[in-house]
């Protein structure tokens, strides 16, 4: 039986046999605080995460434009913003869309697309930068890391997905808040 004592959460209210989230842990303003393990930053990728990855030098998420289908850094709290995590190694992953869920992040010639296929082209080596940020490098091309750059566009700069190419992809902009938003068991076809 319920108790009759109810605590107030984000969504309204709960049984007080409702534990709330733990304190400490980073919580996204989209009102993910109520529930266990989303809204945490994360050290550590593992398969069926659904993450967002947040640039440091922007504070923009990485996203796949549902209209466009391009890469960029606009995105909000919401699909186009977040990506399925499938490990493929021991600090190697691929990132699946979860808005369109047939593709994959994949770094070609310098740029990031989301229409990789989940072939070893798609598998990127997660590295764990200051403590609490990560920084993605292409495995099938090694010294090419995921990062944010200005590009000139019209009147206005505009901040666009592109790799870097250095010896330790140095700069925070290849340094993103890697945040849990959920967890999946459910697989797709490839």
């Amino acid at each position: 039986m319920w108790a009759r004592a109810w605590m107030d959460t984000l969504y309204g209210w709960a049984p007080t046999a409702v534990k709330p989230k733990s304190t400490g842990a980073h919580a996204m303003n989209s009102g993910f605080a109520a529930i266990h393990g989303v809204g945490m930053i994360t050290r550590e990728l593992l398969t069926g995460n659904i993450i967002q990855l947040e640039s440091r030098a922007t504070g923009g998420l990485l996203r796949v434009n549902n209209r466009t289908g391009k890469v960029d850094f606009h995105g909000i709290y919401g699909k186009q913003a977040q990506f399925l995590v499938t490990r493929e190694g021991e600090d190697i992953v691929t990132l699946r869309c979860i808005s369109t869920t047939k593709n994959f992040l994949v770094l070609r010639n310098g740029t990031l697309y989301a229409n990789g296929k989940g072939d070893p082209q798609c598998r990127f080596r997660y590295y764990v930068v200051d403590g609490h940020y990560m920084k993605l490098e292409a495995v099938h091309n090694p010294n090419r890391f995921i990062s944010v750059h200005r590009k000139f566009s019209g009147r206005e700069d505009v901040m666009t997905p592109f790799s870097t190419r250095s010896s330790g992809g140095s700069g925070i902009q290849g340094h993103f808040t890697v945040v849990i938003t959920g967890h999946t068991n459910q697989t797709y076809a490839s």
